[in-house]
């Protein structure tokens, strides 16, 4: 079984072609919606992305909420836009706590997302690192590539890296600018549910939300910015290197 969670289509990425080598379907965590759900005595796969050194608060919340049953092999890959750091020390402790099988932890680089602290990389970049990411699921996929783990002192900082994502769940700094088009694409991809169209333009309705920047790479018009830092910031969605635009 292959369950994903993404934001702008890495992690979905990496979950399809995982699906298309073990003839399995990948699962949006987001379409989920039983609380109990029974792996079948096979591996548990669940891709998604690095979050401070750890997992968003959708995921986190997933995995305590969920009931899973009968897992052989419980083995995360997490997409990073740079180093996953300690991260590993996060998913572990979580297994731990319900009382999950001891993980086996994959790490990807691949294009990162998160333009509120980093440039995204031009075009040209993008296909080298999507490239070698390839190469490196290629490598799980066939046992070649090494498990994750983290250097002790990264699993020392752990817990205050990932602290800081609280703050950045403020939906505080999100605004529209005037060349919105109405398109409500924001609310409907939302997986917290946090923004609303009022008047024909989105209103984040909720205090905290994942911090995924879905709705902000996502808008056709690019007119939606977190605070002064994305202004003028490439916007990204995987793009397969083959087929990638100029």
């Amino acid at each position: 079984m292959i369950l994903y969670y993404s934001s702008t289509g890495n992690s979905k990425h990496i979950a399809d072609r995982l699906g298309n080598f073990l003839n399995s379907k990948p699962v949006d965590m987001c379409s989920i919606k039983e609380k109990t759900i029974n792996v079948a005595h096979e591996d548990l796969y669940i891709v998604t992305f690095n979050c401070f050194w750890g997992v968003s608060e959708k995921v986190k919340s997933f995995i305590f909420q969920t009931e899973f049953r009968n897992i052989k092999n419980l083995i995360f890959i997490l997409t990073c836009g740079g180093i996953l750091g300690g991260a590993d020390r996060q998913v572990e402790e979580i297994c731990a706590e319900k009382s999950l099988p001891k993980p086996t932890i994959y790490e990807l680089r691949m294009v990162t997302n998160y333009s509120i602290l980093h440039g995204i990389p031009n075009i040209d970049a993008q296909k080298r690192k999507l490239k070698k990411a390839d190469i490196g699921l290629e490598k799980i996929m066939q046992g070649k590539k090494k498990a994750y783990h983290s250097p002790f002192i990264m699993k020392l900082l752990q817990p205050y890296i990932h602290r800081s994502y609280k703050a950045y769940q403020s939906t505080k700094p999100f605004y529209v600018l005037d060349s919105c088009i109405s398109c409500s694409q924001c609310e409907k991809n939302c997986p917290a549910s946090a923004i609303k169209m009022v008047n024909g333009k989105p209103q984040w309705i909720k205090p905290q939300c994942d911090n995924c920047l879905k709705c902000l790479h996502l808008c056709p018009k690019e007119a939606i910015n977190y605070g002064k830092t994305t202004v003028k910031r490439l916007r990204y969605f995987y793009k397969n290197p083959k087929n990638a635009m100029e």
